[in-house]
């Protein structure tokens, strides 16, 4: 753009020139529309990294009451990954008073399943006594085990499998020297 050099290079700047700078800000705004609305039309809106984590998916089981579905998030941020890893493990740091004045790691790995289901569903249609159980910590603990294990076979089914390289990046093999990280695996992560 001419208008950009002559200001990079402390030039005298004409009217002219502030015009046709517009004009080229506006034609280039124009073809972007035009490509906007011609993926619009078609159908093809690429979806970026925010689009994904507004994804949902409805459930239902052939085990279940007609009635009955689970509509979750398929993928799962940040900060899912932060809140049932910090719910699996936690540092506990002894009263000051405490003879014993080192930390102690509370595991809870046996809950992971349970919190991924948590963290994860949306909304259900579960009833009880014809009268509709809202979602809830509790409620998902009073899950029927084959409920749960549905529903959390129907998030893995939306995670990303990782081919053989991917896997070879993300876990290492064994002819890479193991490097301390800070960094654990991500639990939503399933391998081929």
């Amino acid at each position: 753009m001419e208008l950009a050099r002559k200001l990079a290079n402390d030039e005298p700047v004409t009217g002219e020139d502030i015009r046709d700078a517009v004009v080229d800000v506006l034609e280039r705004l124009a073809q972007i529309l035009d490509e906007q609305i011609e993926l619009l039309e078609r159908d093809e809106i690429p979806m970026g990294a925010f689009d994904k984590n507004e994804e949902t998916a409805t459930i239902h089981s052939k085990l279940w009451e007609n009635h009955e579905t689970v509509t979750i998030r398929v993928t799962p941020t940040l900060e899912d990954e932060e809140w049932v890893n910090n719910q699996v493990a936690r540092m506990i740091t002894p009263n000051k008073g405490a003879k014993n004045k080192g930390i102690a790691i509370e595991s809870n790995m046996g809950a992971t399943r349970r919190l991924w289901i948590e963290r994860m569903i949306v909304a259900w249609t579960f009833t009880k006594g014809g009268m509709s159980v809202p979602v809830s910590r509790n409620a998902v603990r009073q899950l029927p085990t084959p409920y749960a294990d549905y529903i959390y076979e129907k998030l893995m089914e939306y995670q990303p499998e990782l081919d053989e390289e991917d896997e070879d990046d993300f876990f290492g093999n064994a002819s890479t020297p193991i490097v301390e990280s800070d960094h654990a695996p991500l639990p939503m992560r399933k391998a081929t």
